[in-house]
């Protein structure tokens, strides 16, 4: 009776070890931020700066993920509220699948907005994060919106980046 109470106990341990998901290795990057003319952008209570983010994929899976054409920067959040990626007006915007290949990266070049000082900015250990929406995790395009809000307020699949230095 020991030996059958053994074996079971085996069984489910192989059983929970066989059926692990593989956690995704994605990282995110903040590269090159650099301050920019304010006159450039039409919004007035932010310091402008260029930056160059990396959304890498060290799996040996293609990652596939939700996001929208132009308004991409919906997806992602930072730790602080006066820190925010600058999403321009583009005439057609839709959600649509992007994919990463194996240990390949895609770089956003984009403008980020800064509402407070930069020192006090630095100070706060600030960060991007980026909110993963799997390509079979929504069967409609109108479920994007929610799909995207849900995960943010319960944050739940969120990668998030390097801590980001603001040059002063």
């Amino acid at each position: 009776m020991k030996n059958l109470y053994i074996l079971c106990i085996i069984i489910l341990l192989t059983q929970c070890s066989l059926h692990k998901t593989k956690e995704l290795s994605i990282r995110v990057q903040v590269n090159e931020i650099d301050s920019v003319s304010k006159k450039n952008y039409s919004h007035n209570n932010c310091n402008f700066y260029s930056a160059d983010i990396e959304l890498s994929n060290y799996t040996d899976t293609t990652i596939s993920f939700w996001t929208m054409t132009c308004s991409w920067s919906d997806n992602w959040i930072s730790t602080s509220d006066s820190l925010y990626i600058f999403g321009e007006e583009c005439p057609k915007n839709f959600p649509d699948v992007y994919i990463i290949s194996p240990n390949k990266k895609i770089v956003y070049h984009t403008i980020v907005c800064l509402k407070e000082s930069v020192k006090r900015i630095n100070e706060q250990n600030v960060k991007f994060g980026f909110i993963l929406i799997n390509r079979f995790e929504i069967p409609d395009l109108r479920l994007f919106d929610q799909t995207l809000y849900r995960k943010i307020q319960a944050k739940k699949d969120i990668i998030w980046s390097n801590s980001i230095r603001i040059p002063e």
